[in-house]
């Protein structure tokens, strides 16, 4: 293994599970199979390399086995290209009989309770990490191991918490703050960490949000100034 800076990348859908047991096993590897073909398309063509899949999961990361000066606006930019895609890719499963009947009532039943049907959250983060190939005497991966991996796991799987879609680390934001719209999530206490990392949001591209979204990240940010102030009830309203 080689040590060098990158971006690593987590994603994953919401309550798979929940939507794995409207399908049989034969509908549910085509469903998968089309979600993940249309993600890996995006993250190769950003030049990210795809580690591993874990069921609906995807692992791969940014700057390696070749070497990017721009992994994290790559690594971002796939981000949301990503939901972009997914936003296609629900409007194609509107189609008639585009799903199987058990699923497509998952569906309506979500979307009565305002509920986004197959929500996919990711992880990105940049930093020192190794990368090559890992394993066995008899079986290897070429794949990436460190700290700055395993936040972005806990970054992906943390997003429960906060309904986002994207979510990455001040490494990977001050380097594409200029590019995107975005905003300051959290100070994320990392299980077997002493330092907090700071939790950034992505959202879109620079200057490609509604005007609700502008005006939402202006009061969210003059909250965000209070909270910070511990003025809790000026920041709450």
């Amino acid at each position: 293994g080689e040590e060098r800076v990158m971006s690593a990348f987590f994603s994953d859908i919401a309550a798979f599970s929940t939507i794995s047991e409207c399908l049989t096993p034969a509908e549910l590897v085509s469903f998968i199979n089309e979600y993940l073909s249309d993600m890996c398309d995006i993250i190769e063509a950003a030049g990210g390399t795809i580690d591993k899949f874990e069921g609906d999961a995807i692992v791969a990361f940014f700057g390696a086995p070749l070497y990017y000066d721009d992994h994290a606006v790559r690594g971002c930019m796939s981000c949301i290209d990503q939901q972009r895609a997914m936003i296609q890719l629900r409007e194609r499963w509107r189609g008639e009989k585009a799903l199987p009947p058990a699923l497509m009532q998952l569906r309506d039943r979500w979307d009565q309770q305002g509920r986004p049907f197959c929500h996919v959250r990711i992880g990105l983060t940049a930093g020192p990490m190794v990368v090559g190939n890992m394993g066995s005497r008899t079986r290897t991966d070429y794949t990436m191991m460190g700290d700055t991996v395993n936040l972005a796991a806990r970054f992906e799987s943390g997003q429960k918490i906060y309904g986002t879609g994207i979510m990455v680390n001040e490494a990977i934001y001050e380097q594409v703050s200029d590019q995107v719209e975005g905003r300051r999530l959290d100070f994320i206490q990392v299980m077997g960490k002493e330092e907090p990392a700071t939790a950034y949001e992505i959202l879109e591209r620079k200057g490609e949000i509604t005007q609700n979204q502008t005006d939402m990240l202006g009061l969210y940010q003059q909250g965000l100034e209070l909270y910070d102030k511990f003025e809790f009830a000026e920041a709450k309203a």
